[in-house]
């Protein structure tokens, strides 16, 4: 088990050096956005439960059939789930939780990840996307964060965060929704 454990710790970490280390390609297909994130959800569930916190996670139905690189938007969730885990980890009734969601105004794809955490402090906030800054001490390698933006920076979005000491934070990924071909309707021409 601590074998798998650590494995699996080293395989995250190398596949975030490279995503962050070259210019890739996004491998945009159509997908569900719900499978991608519960997918995710029940890796993250496992850490979880190691750490007696309670994660919840809440689909938004019936969203928009979207392109989207599903193996990146999984990497995007795992970093900052795990970082919310890791925020609240030894608090009172800790908790995250993780949605998706689309808002049709804006035409914006959206996972929201939120903690009941101690909050970040205001100071930390501008470098937070910084590489190699982590404020988890030797707990941290300074590297999820950037990745996740780099991510859905590549997806033409980023990611907004919220957060007041005491309060818990909210990241926010949010990108443009790319219709999956088969929805687009042809135009007149």
């Amino acid at each position: 088990t601590i074998l798998e454990k650590n494995q699996q710790r080293i395989y995250d970490l190398v596949m975030d050096m490279l995503s962050l280390s070259k210019e890739r390609q996004l491998i945009l297909k159509g997908g569900d956005l719900n499978t991608t994130v519960g997918e995710a959800c029940e890796l993250l569930q496992a850490r979880a439960a190691e750490l007696n916190v309670t994660l919840e996670w809440t689909p938004q139905e019936g969203l928009p059939a979207m392109q989207f690189d599903a193996e990146a938007i999984h990497r995007a969730v795992l970093n900052i789930g795990g970082n919310a885990l890791e925020a609240v980890e030894g608090g009172e009734q800790p908790s995250v939780r993780i949605s998706t969601g689309y808002d049709a105004a804006s035409h914006l794809v959206l996972i929201t990840v939120t903690d009941n955490g101690p909050g970040l402090p205001r100071e930390v906030l501008p470098g937070l996307f910084n590489i190699f800054e982590s404020s988890k001490g030797s707990r941290g390698t300074g590297i999820g964060l950037a990745v996740s933006r780099k991510i859905i920076r590549e997806h033409g979005g980023d990611i907004e965060v919220r957060s007041q000491p005491g309060e818990g934070a909210t990241f926010i990924l949010a990108w443009p929704l790319i219709a999956d071909e088969l929805t687009l309707v042809p135009t007149a021409e």
